[in-house]
């Protein structure tokens, strides 16, 4: 954890504390898929389990966000509910005096860290994640500090997606990364994950790298859920 806190100063907003500790989480724990198997004393559920051992579930992952967040001056509190067909915890965190849901365990995809659910609103967490508790959570009705909002990859209703997949693209290059995440607003039309759009996607993005003038020899991209409107793409 020390480690983890380390990493801050007191230059730092709040939205880049708690992202530099969300990612550092992120990327040391890895998700304990042997869950059904595990006993209710297990550390796989607590801060422990990531923070020592470094393999926990969606409980541990909310707990240890949870500390580290403390540590940091940052209020936050537990979730529970289901997703995806299972039982799940996640967390609400409070940032410039607003409210936003952060679900680490989902955002931890292995191999490509996302941040589909990133500081998002209620409206966006309950298309998969039920049954919400406490009823006496505070409202997420905001979506400014939201992680696509802060670095551009969101696209609005009548916005062109060739045209925010390219700029994301050059975006990133600019950083030195080589990675973009995009989330399509809830009234674009256009569904990253349907099948029905998969050629054009591909096509919109042969001429997004072609546009950057990105030269790569692939690209993984990881949807969030299938039809989807969020999406990462990473190249090498």
């Amino acid at each position: 954890m020390r480690e983890a806190v380390s990493m801050l100063n007191n230059a730092m907003s709040a939205y880049d504390r708690e992202i530099a500790l969300h990612d550092w989480l992120c990327e040391r724990v890895s998700y304990h898929f042997d869950s059904d198997n595990l006993p209710d004393s297990s550390n796989a559920y607590n801060a422990y389990g990531v923070l020592v051992e470094r393999k926990a579930v969606c409980a541990g992952y909310s707990r240890a966000f949870q500390l580290l967040l403390s540590e940091a001056g940052i209020r936050s509190i537990l979730i529970r509910g289901s997703s995806r067909g299972r039982p799940h915890m996640w967390n609400m965190v409070e940032i410039e005096g607003k409210w936003y849901h952060v679900d680490a365990t989902w955002n931890d995809a292995g191999d490509v860290l996302n941040h589909f659910y990133f500081n998002t609103n209620d409206a966006s967490i309950e298309v998969d994640h039920q049954n919400i508790k406490p009823d006496n959570r505070p409202k997420a009705n905001s979506l400014q500090e939201n992680y696509f909002i802060k670095n551009g990859g969101y696209i609005r209703k009548n916005e062109s997606v060739a045209v925010a997949l390219s700029e994301g693209i050059q975006r990133a290059k600019n950083r030195n990364t080589k990675t973009a995440s995009f989330l399509l607003s809830r009234d674009h039309p256009f569904i990253f994950g349907n099948l029905s759009v998969e050629v054009e996607l591909k096509e919109i993005l042969r001429k997004a790298f072609a546009s950057a003038d990105v030269h790569n020899t692939g690209y993984t991209v990881t949807f969030m859920t299938d039809n989807t409107k969020a999406m990462t793409i990473s190249w090498n």
